[in-house]
């Protein structure tokens, strides 16, 4: 729009034709309306001044100041005079415009009534008191008119302004839009018009005044004003309103009609009144006749379009009563609803006139919530919008609900149940993307960012704020080879989707390994819109692929080095793979296929018995799966015999075994280092026997030997009594009495020893020295060797040892019963032994400590208490030590007494580990 100030050459003749017009127009008032030639009751410029200042802004000003001065100039006033009234004639037009649209509510071209009653005031009434004052003042001052008559001719200069802009200007603005009259209605306005000129002519101009005489009346007009108004609206009044003016002015200055003496008696006041009421009231009642037609037609339109509406919309529109006890909505009927609201309530259609509680039993116990809602809408008149789940129908619906009457309400209807599952599809969907472990990006054509879902967040270190708007190039480190993204666009350009992988850049600085597919997105047409890419941080997998790939390559070495070979079995489709030493083991061909048959032919048939049963309890869903057995293997190539250990670990699913994985070790090495020590074995039991016998011997002769020579004197002493007569019989009797009990000590000595010794079947076993422990205290309490403290440090999880069971037995036992003794001995007033079981330091060996709180040995004693036939006790052979020892030896290990380790007997002994 073009600025008010702004002029062209093309405004020049308008601006001239405004300034001539209102030049004739002052000529015309001054000269032939005012009584005194300075003042009139009806000022025409000031209407088309407003009018023009309207239409063409504020630019118009100067003609309207030039037109001022030159009729003023030509009606016989100084050029000073005229030049200053001239100010006052411009600021009552820019004043009315101005307050007219200072707030941008006014409509300059008069629709409405609202309009012109704010032109009548501000534009009427207030505007013309600028130009009232700057004129009579400036009369006063040059003397033209007396003070005494100022306040009159001030009225009659604001009065000549609020009529010529009441009449003048809604004439101006409302005709410049021509009417749009009917083919009736132009005759019949026509018909009026000229009614209203002979009227006027015959009221103000005395036409027929012989024939009408004294019967006509002003108020004729005011009748063809109303005609005017209610046929050919404002338009047509407001041509009635001019004519009427020009006539009684006409009439007035020619002294003749209905205001005839006006002029010269009141100076045209009463014209002025009878004009100001025709134009106002015809004016403001042809516009609001206007306003009504149009507010009926909109109606009209409006009902129109509602019961197209209403018949044809899709969404179901009901109208309803509301109906309440105590003042509680209860239930409602149906007045009215349009076709489709069976289709989308699920109700039958033929509801007018029914309540809801008849159509849906329990609908207000179930619903309670819209019933409240619509009875709130019935009562209040406050619209709602709500969204409610019926169960009975398995539907969402949406309402929006409003009151046309009290305790009534209309409800759109619409079933969203559709919309309601693509939402809830959507929301799964988001949050799907939102808690997706993997990063998701989506890009417009150009790679800009425009959404990326928390895992890239927490990948890249980047806020969502930062990257949106920016290009994925930001995680770019350079690591990732530009053939990559070359492959990238070349693929997604031609709309095919790209998978790989990028060595990106955190925020951080750190680089990080990304898998990627990026696809592109596309409308229904097939327009491909954007990018979307998931993303995977497999930084954690590359370096776990590296180390299993080392592990794997440890494992190839360790299972070379150990000679290990795997299987691994499918039982569900019966399939079997062999590494390549398992094939090797069995005699089989790289390339040659394998089955549970071949396993089977290359089993040694003694061991396919155990070898199958084996198998059945591994897979044997009530067990534990494992699998261990040794068996022997013919190789098929070479048909040599290998002696296998096998084991391994069946998998069950739904209750039954699905895969069975294992090893199987060539132990043909172990079984002859086996048999090897077997035999050693037996060579050393043998020593150890031929050392306990001659041990045996040794204490039988030393211990035997006494018994035997007092025997023999006994005997000797008792023949010769017998040869001699026997003078003495109790002599006889005491010698036969010594050689009986010498005897007896002979025997129990024997017992004594073979008690000692024996030992049953000398058969090696793993043995656990904690449980060697407990066995030997409880064979010691059931002796009778108990009573004492037993103080137990033995450490768990120790490795059995390989020996005969029942010697190490023995030889806890003789410990046990040589300290019980000693602290019985010695009187000792607590006794207690304490037993530790330890791993010997920096060997594969056990360590066994056993301490009383005897009395304890001296070093001389300590050396000498493991030779044979040695005893500190009064009773005894003084073997059991020597004999200790022995076994202990013979099992690789050694036994000894330490006399500095602390109060009472210590002693030591140390067997190889099985292992």
């Amino acid at each position: 729009m073009r600025a008010v100030w702004t002029y062209r050459w093309a405004d020049l003749p308008w601006l001239g034709i405004t300034a001539v017009i209102y030049a004739l127009l002052a000529k015309i008032a001054l000269t032939f309306h005012s009584a005194n030639g300075l003042v009139t009751v009806f000022w025409p410029g000031a209407g088309v001044a407003l009018a023009a200042l309207l239409i063409g802004g504020r630019r118009y000003w100067p003609a309207i100041y030039l037109g001022s001065i030159a009729g003023q100039v030509w009606t016989g006033q100084s050029p000073t005079v005229a030049a200053i009234v001239a100010i006052g004639d411009v600021a009552t037009p820019l004043l009315a415009r101005w307050l007219l649209l200072r707030d941008d509510s006014f409509d300059a071209a008069l629709r409405t009534s609202r309009d012109y009653f704010r032109l009548c005031w501000l534009g009427g009434a207030l505007s013309p008191l600028a130009s009232a004052v700057i004129g009579i003042g400036t009369l006063l001052l040059a003397g033209k008119i007396a003070a005494a008559g100022a306040t009159g001719e001030f009225a009659h200069w604001w009065m000549g302004d609020a009529l010529g802009i009441i009449v003048i200007t809604p004439l101006v603005l409302i005709w410049r839009r021509l009417p749009q009259y009917g083919a009736w209605t132009t005759p019949e306005a026509a018909g009026v018009l000229g009614l209203s000129f002979l009227l006027g002519q015959v009221v103000f101009l005395d036409w027929f005044s012989e024939v009408f005489g004294l019967i006509n009346r002003g108020y004729w007009l005011y009748l063809i004003v109303v005609w005017g108004a209610v046929r050919l609206g404002v338009h047509g009044v407001l041509l009635i309103v001019l004519t009427a003016t020009l006539q009684a002015l006409t009439g007035a200055a020619s002294g003749i009609g209905y205001f005839g003496d006006d002029l010269a008696r009141t100076g045209l006041t009463n014209f002025w009144a009878y004009t100001m009421i025709l134009a106002t009231v015809g004016t403001a009642l042809a516009l609001i006749i206007a306003e009504r037609a149009r507010v009926t037609a909109r109606l009209r339109s409006s009902e129109t379009r509602y019961g197209s509406l209403f018949e044809n919309m899709m969404h179901g529109l009901a109208h309803c009563r509301m109906i309440y006890r105590n003042g509680v909505p209860v239930d409602y009927e149906y007045l009215a609803v349009n076709p489709a609201f069976g289709k989308v309530s699920g109700l039958p259609q033929d509801v007018v006139g029914r309540r809801i509680s008849e159509l849906v039993p329990g609908y207000a116990r179930d619903n309670r919530i819209s019933l409240e809602t619509f009875g709130r809408v019935a009562t209040t008149g406050e619209p709602v919008h709500w969204e409610h789940y019926f169960a009975a129908r398995d539907r969402w619906f949406a309402f929006a609900a409003y009151r046309p009457a009290p305790g009534e309400f209309v409800a759109l209807i619409e079933n969203i149940s559709e919309r309601k599952r693509a939402e809830e599809q959507l929301r799964k969907l988001s949050l799907a993307v939102e808690q997706s472990p993997a990063s998701i990006v989506i890009t417009d054509l150009d790679g800009r960012i425009e959404y990326v879902n928390p895992a890239f967040c927490a990948a890249s270190g980047y806020g969502a704020d930062e990257v949106r708007g920016q290009n994925p190039r930001i995680l770019m480190s350079g690591r990732t080879p530009r053939a990559t993204y070359a492959a990238l666009w070349e693929t997604l350009l031609a709309g095919r989707i790209w998978s790989g992988e990028f060595v990106n850049r955190r925020r951080d600085g750190s680089d990080y390994h990304e898998s990627a597919t990026i696809a592109p997105l596309r409308r229904e047409d097939g327009t491909v819109t954007h990018y979307v890419a998931v993303k995977a941080d497999i930084t954690e997998l590359k370096r776990a692929m590296t180390e299993l790939r080392i592990s794997e390559d440890r494992l190839r070495l360790a299972k070379t080095a150990a000679g290990l070979g795997i299987f691994d079995r499918d039982v569900v489709n019966d399939l079997l793979a062999w590494d390549e030493r398992t094939r090797e083991i069995w005699g089989v061909g790289a390339d040659e296929p394998v089955s549970f048959g071949t396993f089977l032919a290359g089993v040694h048939p003694d061991d396919r018995a155990a070898t199958l049963a084996a198998i059945d309890r591994a897979l044997n869903a009530s067990g534990s799966g494992q699998y261990s057995v040794e068996y022997r293997v013919i190789n098929a190539a070479d048909g040599s015999v290998r002696h296998v250990a096998a084991n391994g670990q069946a998998f069950f699913e739904g209750g039954r075994a699905v895969r069975f994985v294992g090893t199987v070790t060539d132990i043909s090495l172990r079984k002859r280092l086996e048999r090897e020590l077997q035999e050693r074995r037996s060579e050393m039991e043998l020593l150890i026997n031929q050392q306990v016998a001659a041990q045996t011997a040794a204490a039988i002769a030393h211990e035997l030997n006494q018994p035997l020579v007092s025997i023999s004197a006994y005997s000797e002493a008792a023949l010769r009594m017998l040869r001699g007569g026997n003078r003495h019989p109790e002599k006889l009797t005491r010698a036969l009495e010594g050689a009986i009990d010498q005897a007896q000590r002979a025997g129990r000595t024997v017992h004594e020893l073979l008690d000692f010794l024996h030992k049953g079947e000398a058969t090696p076993d793993a043995v656990n020295l904690n449980e060697l422990v407990q066995d030997a205290l409880a064979i010691a309490e059931e002796s009778g060797y108990g009573g004492f403290r037993a103080v137990l440090d033995l450490q768990p999880g120790l490795p059995a040892v390989v020996a005969n069971r029942l010697q190490l037995q023995k030889v806890l036992v003789n410990l046990l019963h040589n300290g019980v003794e000693a602290m019985r001995g010695a009187g000792v007033p607590t006794a207690a032994i304490t037993i530790r079981v330890r791993t010997l330091a920096g060997q594969s060996m056990a360590h066994v400590t056993v301490q009383d709180s005897g009395p304890g040995l001296d070093t001389e004693m300590a050396h000498r208490i493991f030779e044979p036939f040695f005893t500190t006790k009064q009773h005894g052979i003084g073997l059991g030590l020597a004999i200790s020892r022995a076994l202990i030896e013979a099992h690789g290990g050694q036994l000894w007494a330490d006399p500095d380790a602390g109060p009472g007997a210590t002693f030591h002994f140390t067997l190889p580990f099985a292992s």
